[in-house]
């Protein structure tokens, strides 16, 4: 009696046998009966092709590219590419198979990748080999793309959120200055502030110095002066052209002097009328505080031009009375001396107002650092967020660079016939 189970194993085995042979035939039909090699060897030619491996730098927060053994484990691996080649060329050699009968390797310490491969067939051997590469170098492009891309779109969401942090970080700034009437960054106030200072400083001590010398020849002067006194007046005709020019010249200084301080005096007028408008506009936040500063330190400085230029009328005037004639000495000594005293005047306002201004600048820069010390913190939110964005658009900026240069390896040679496999171990 015939057992019906062993039948049916026996027809599944040859079955699978059946099956297994068009692809077993395939291979051998590739390997030995696809063709002869030249001088009449079997086992066809040695068809030879390079990669350059040559990667990209690596970028931050994206995988760094394969090394060149990741990258030759792939192509001998990577079965999918053996499938297509079946489907390109019509073949039915098992992927697993097809794999074998390459050769990669990397070439000594080198960047060149080797793929070698014997085909009976020396076109289709090379159309091969080359195919190969050009799937490998394809799709590690667009690995790398897409990676890229994606490393992009990440960058650029972190961008916009970071731009959003900066703008509330500045907002949140200006808001704390502006209670101050403070507009603008602090920090560079303080700096200009402070080298303001520093030449201000500088010119009051130059002024003090200048006074210094004036005054000592204003003594001199009046030492002179008191010696002539003591020495009777010669007498000398009003009509003496020498005194009458020296007259006409003292009466012109005085005359000119009354309408300095007249023009000086309107200037001021003007200037007072408009502080109390524009006092009540600061305060009502119409305009700015230091438009009402600028107008404070104008005034204070006309008030300054207004006193130098009364005292150099009465000293134009006194001058004018102190002139004899017939006494030559004295007068030039006078006019001289006039000069000096109106210098002195000049310098001594100038020396006030540079007082004034070290004072104003002085408390200016103590507000200033008061306030960066009080804002510190908000600052700092500004400038920490103002980095983050500046390296992000940094970062945004490399990748799409980099994605017009995504290749991590490339074709060097394309195959071409190397002579039989047998003639080169020869």
């Amino acid at each position: 009696m015939v057992d019906r189970s062993n039948v049916e194993r026996r027809r599944k085995r040859m079955r699978l046998v059946a099956s297994g042979v068009p692809a077993l035939l395939g291979t051998l039909l590739v390997l030995f009966g696809s063709g002869q090699a030249e001088g009449g060897d079997k086992k066809g030619h040695e068809l030879r092709g390079t990669l350059v491996y040559n990667p990209p730098p690596s970028i931050p927060d994206v995988r760094p590219p394969h090394d060149i053994e990741t990258h030759i484990a792939l192509m001998k691996t990577t079965l999918g590419y053996h499938e297509e080649l079946n489907r390109r060329f019509d073949l039915a050699i098992p992927p697993a198979s097809f794999a074998k009968l390459f050769q990669i390797a990397r070439v000594g310490e080198s960047k060149v990748i080797a793929v070698k491969l014997i085909w009976a067939d020396r076109q289709q051997g090379a159309a091969l080999v080359d195919a190969l590469m050009e799937m490998h170098c394809k799709k590690m492009a667009a690995e790398r793309l897409k990676i890229l891309q994606e490393a992009s779109k990440n960058v650029a969401q972190k961008l916009e959120a970071a731009n959003k942090a900066y703008d509330e970080a500045v907002a949140a700034r200006d808001k704390f200055l502006g209670k101050h009437k403070v507009i603008g960054d602090p920090k560079e106030m303080l700096a200009a502030t402070t080298r303001r200072l520093a030449g201000v400083e500088e010119t009051r001590d130059k002024l003090k110095a200048e006074l210094q010398v004036v005054t000592l020849e204003i003594a001199k002067l009046k030492e002179a002066l008191a010696a002539l006194k003591a020495q009777p007046d010669q007498k000398a005709e009003p009509e003496d052209p020498q005194f009458k020019q020296r007259k006409r010249e003292a009466e012109l200084a005085v005359f000119a002097a009354r309408e300095d301080l007249a023009a000086k005096q309107a200037r001021l007028k003007a200037k007072e009328a408009k502080l109390p408008a524009t006092r009540k506009n600061a305060a009502d936040g119409i305009i700015e505080i230091r438009v009402l500063k600028a107008l404070e330190e104008e005034i204070a400085d006309l008030q300054r031009e207004v006193k130098a230029t009364e005292a150099v009328l009465k000293i134009r005037q006194q001058q004018l009375n102190e002139l004899r004639p017939g006494n030559a000495k004295r007068n030039e000594l006078l006019s001289q001396l006039s000069t000096r005293q109106i210098q002195q005047e000049v310098v001594r306002q100038q020396l006030l107002s540079h007082d004034e201004q070290c004072k104003r600048l002085s408390e200016r820069a103590t507000e200033l650092q008061r306030l960066l010390k009080d804002a510190a913190p908000l600052l700092a939110r500004v400038e920490q967020t103002a980095q983050a964005r500046k390296q992000l658009l940094q970062r945004l900026t490399d990748l799409l660079v980099r994605l017009g240069d995504v290749g991590e390896v490339r074709i060097a040679s394309r195959a071409l016939p190397g002579g039989a496999a047998d003639e080169r171990k020869k």
